[in-house]
């Protein structure tokens, strides 16, 4: 699971290169964003295999498939294909902590200790909030020299603690924001101890179930139908990306899913009842880094965006809403350097007639 880029680029022309002859321009929104999702492949941008949908007021208006979700088999990928989403699971954690705040089984000014009774006395000052912003200190676990995510097969959050429990924090709890799968897996562990169900559990009861998310759930080696290959271009072949479990229902990282799943989840959120939160106001609001919980908040344009990437072994996703224009672009590959940022600075620039810059 790679860091987060932090920056959504707003991005490359539209138009392909110039042609002898002009080409007529296309004359649907539709087309033009085929043509833009033809130029990504034609530029080797990682984006050859993947699945977009973007939504007005929660209505698709785009939804489609390019490129193979199994190359050895010539699997056509599909809008129902299953992907990795990577740190896009972290929106997923963050709303089961406020649930566990509405229902008061804990605090997000809690110690983590609380929670953890085997922290050393360097975290004693770290909080559940500290772990939702970025800024606990603790060092990020997929960043060490210890980690290698093919040798983490079937690693549990406990050993996550485990590797890093001993080690210097990077700065005072709340003084420094540096982004950190560490702190969401912890929070896993903290969702766990406060609910008294394994997090998968919890996040099937609670979001999943409720919001008919049937197509989403926590990676395994169990046979999953319609789940995309990872794949990674290197030198002038396709390879298979190793596979990399990346915790074992790890709150940084850890979940599949597809992009209608996605969108009732980005719908959901403008109806906080649907997910037993009086308010979802927390998720969006900048603590001072640019980032809310589990979201990136920022602003294209004049237009306000909230949005979240990830990265994780083969694949690339990327969820960005933009809430006053009620626009959502879901980007979901199986390309290991897939350009998902690009692409959807790209489309909202096409859709919501924001001004380019060059990547």
């Amino acid at each position: 699971m790679r860091r987060v880029r932090y920056l959504l680029l707003a991005c490359a022309t539209l138009a392909l290169s110039a042609p002898a002859v002009a080409r007529e321009k296309p004359s649907t929104p539709s087309a033009q964003i085929q043509v833009l999702l033809k130029s990504y492949g034609e530029k080797g941008l990682g984006v050859e295999d993947a699945t977009v949908l973007i939504a007005k007021d929660g209505v698709p208006i785009f939804r489609r498939s390019v490129g193979l979700a199994n190359r050895e088999w010539g699997v056509k990928s599909d809008p129902e294909v299953k992907y990795r989403v990577g740190s896009i699971t972290k929106q997923f954690v963050a709303m089961a902590v406020l649930q566990l705040v509405e229902a008061q089984k804990l605090s997000l000014d809690d110690p983590i200790s609380k929670f953890l009774p085997e922290s050393p006395p360097a975290w004693r000052e770290i909080t559940v909030r500290h772990l939702l912003v970025h800024t606990s200190g603790i060092p990020n676990f997929t960043e060490l020299p210890e980690f290698d995510g093919r040798t983490w097969m079937y690693k549990s959050a406990d050993d996550v603690v485990r590797l890093v429990r001993d080690r210097p924090l990077e700065g005072k709890p709340g003084a420094i924001f540096s982004y950190d799968n560490t702190g969401y897996v912890i929070l896993g562990i903290i969702v766990e101890k406060a609910s008294g169900k394994a997090l998968g559990d919890y996040l099937s009861a609670q979001i999943f179930g409720p919001l008919g998310m049937s197509h989403t759930g926590f990676v395994s080696d169990k046979v999953l139908m319609h789940r995309a290959t990872g794949y990674v271009f290197e030198g002038a072949a396709w390879n298979n990306t190793p596979w990399m479990s990346n915790v074992i229902e790890s709150g940084a990282g850890a979940l599949y899913s597809t992009v209608d799943d996605l969108l009732k989840w980005d719908q959901a959120l403008y109806h906080p009842d649907r997910l037993h939160v009086a308010d979802v106001a927390p998720m969006f609001t900048d603590y001072g880094n640019g980032f809310g919980l589990g979201y990136v908040i920022g602003s294209e344009g004049g237009h306000r965006v909230w949005w979240h990437n990830g990265h994780v072994g083969g694949f690339g996703a990327m969820l960005a809403r933009y809430p006053d224009d009620r626009l959502t672009i879901i980007i979901l590959s199986n390309d290991d350097d897939a350009h998902v940022e690009d692409l959807s600075g790209d489309l909202a620039a096409l859709l919501l007639n924001i001004p380019k810059s060059p990547h």
